[in-house]
């Protein structure tokens, strides 16, 4: 019975476990942002000659995995969800330089950097490429939610309680524009929690 109940979330949920501290999931959302084809259409429409930018998972990903008392979490992986995280790597194209890994600086540069961190009851996800001095981080993310609110995917997210936001540990940089999209684990998306509250 757990093991069909397993199947069942498994088409809605990415099952992370505390053995492996979240890489995999984070290697797999590595390849869903690598595996997006319509990279010409978008740069063709919005007269970007730079070419497809590329991307590295940071080397600070999951390396402090905070999971709480739980042995796995469950954290919704549903098409809505997954078209966000497509649309925020697609605005990676407006990139001005490559760029060090601005959680692990190091020698090694990239157009755009993933990172993902685990707490103890949501996920954080976060994309970050350099911007032009021009135009201020925050303004730019101002833009990037406007355009989305014309397709009101992020009304998913914030649906079942998680957020998109500007990347607070690395805000200020003038340079650099950065968004997390958080997501919550099953049990503390907001229909849950607020069935919990009735009880």
């Amino acid at each position: 019975m757990e093991d069909k109940l397993n199947g069942v979330l498994d088409c809605y949920f990415f099952r992370v476990t505390d053995k492996h501290g979240g890489l995999p999931f984070a290697k797999d959302l590595e390849k869903l942002i690598n595996s997006i084809s319509n990279w010409d259409e978008y740069l063709m429409d919005r007269r970007i000659a730079s070419g497809k930018p590329s991307f590295r998972l940071s080397l600070d990903s999951c390396s402090k995995s905070d999971f709480g008392n739980a042995k796995q979490v469950w954290v919704v992986w549903i098409r809505p969800v997954l078209n966000i995280i497509r649309d925020l790597a697609l605005n990676c194209a407006n990139r001005k330089h490559k760029i060090p890994d601005p959680w692990a600086p190091s020698a090694e540069k990239a157009d755009a950097w993933v990172h993902v961190k685990f707490f103890p009851e949501y996920v954080e996800i976060s994309l970050a490429n350099s911007c032009s001095r021009n135009k201020k981080p925050d303004d730019i993310f101002v833009e990037v939610e406007r355009n989305a609110s014309t397709k009101t995917r992020w009304d998913n997210v914030y649906a079942f309680g998680g957020s998109i936001e500007p990347t607070k540990q690395i805000k200020g940089n003038p340079e650099l524009f950065a968004v997390t999209v958080s997501l919550p684990y099953a049990p503390f998306m907001n229909s849950n929690r607020e069935k919990r509250n009735d009880l």
